[in-house]
């Protein structure tokens, strides 16, 4: 058990490591961000990439069951991730088919960048979701965690640190890094699947059975994440403009950080679970977030305003301070929701966990 609870704990901190290696970069690409180019320009920067979680919507559930049919079947990995592609590109396709019809009735006047940019990220965030849920079902583990890294964390980061090179850099300029980076890794990962041969052209339904039984259920569920995480970032923005969605989310982003770690955690279980597998794992996983990550984080309480206020220097004040402690016990919440989520879409119970949910 030793040697389990070894790996679980390895492998769960490896998919991790990029949240923990990206809040040290937003140490130092918020403030620069916020000093050269302003508050306005950072929320509006930040929305551009609230947007993009959408992608986690319109996949309709097949990245996790992938993760869920190669479980089922550990011998067809292969054709099941080939399926998952081919269903993907045709999600692609619809989209930008809706996109090219409605495009005389959408406003995109509350958008203070290209409407391009955010139609391609999203494009790509999509097919990025479907090949993590790829690697994720082959437990290619430390492969998911740096194309992780990279596609959320340093294609995030990485724009804003440029501009302490690069100042006259505007807005879709940064928008534009930050897709290139993301597009890059889409790229890297296809030629490590079709090397490895990782993707069989198969004429084969694997997938399909999975997709009837989960596909409603596990969209509803991202449906019920974007109200949860996303719809007051969307009110806040809507109503009281970008430089108030700057000051929002610049807590949020660092207490989001701590769902990397149930994520992490969840996204090494959901494989092993799926098969039927790793239970006692799991409950182990329950009790850290249910008991040891609270106190650590009641811990850090008293020293928030010490720690935020040496890091954000002048642009501190007593609603940042507000913010870090409501979004540090909502980060304790939905980190233990996250955990017991995957056991419900591993046993193919999103159904129940949707009612739930409601």
């Amino acid at each position: 058990m030793r040697f389990n609870k070894s790996k679980l704990y390895f492998n769960s901190l490896i998919l991790s490591s990029p949240g923990f290696i990206s809040i040290f970069l937003s140490l130092v690409a918020i403030p620069l961000h916020l000093n050269i180019l302003g508050v306005e320009n950072f929320g509006n920067y930040i929305f551009f990439h609230l947007i993009l979680s959408f992608s986690f919507l319109l996949s309709l559930g097949i990245p996790k069951s992938i993760v869920i049919a190669c479980g089922i079947n550990k011998y067809l990995k292969a054709k099941i991730a080939f399926e998952g592609v081919k269903y993907s590109l045709y999600v692609v396709l619809t989209i930008i088919f809706i996109l090219l019809i409605s495009n005389n009735f959408i406003n995109y006047s509350l958008l203070k960048f290209n409407q391009n940019y955010l139609v391609f990220g999203i494009i790509i965030s999509i097919i990025y979701l479907v090949l993590e849920g790829i690697l994720q079902a082959y437990k290619k583990f430390i492969l998911q965690s740096i194309n992780n890294f990279f596609f959320y964390s340093l294609s995030l980061s990485l724009p804003s640190l440029s501009l302490h090179f690069f100042n006259d850099l505007d807005l879709d300029n940064l928008i534009l890094i930050s897709i290139f980076i993301k597009f890059f890794v889409i790229i890297l990962i296809l030629i490590i699947l079709i090397k490895n041969q990782l993707l069989l052209k198969s004429k084969e339904k694997l997938l399909l059975k999975t997709l009837k039984k989960n596909s409603l259920w596990l969209s509803l569920n991202s449906f019920l994440v974007q109200l949860y995480e996303m719809l007051d970032k969307y009110l806040i923005t809507l109503f009281l403009g970008s430089a108030a969605l700057a000051i929002y989310s610049i807590p949020q982003q660092l207490t989001g950080k701590l769902s990397v770690l149930s994520r992490g955690f969840g996204s090494y279980l959901m494989p092993f679970l799926s098969s039927g597998s790793k239970k006692k794992d799991y409950n182990d996983t329950l009790m850290i977030f249910y008991c040891f990550i609270p106190i650590i984080i009641f811990g850090l309480f008293p020293f928030y305003n010490h720690i935020l206020g040496t890091w954000l220097g002048n642009n501190f004040n007593n609603q940042i301070l507000s913010l870090t402690k409501i979004f540090s016990l909502i980060a304790i919440l939905s980190s233990t929701s996250h955990i017991l989520i995957t056991r419900f879409e591993a046993e193919q119970l999103s159904k129940k966990n949707f009612k739930l949910e409601i």
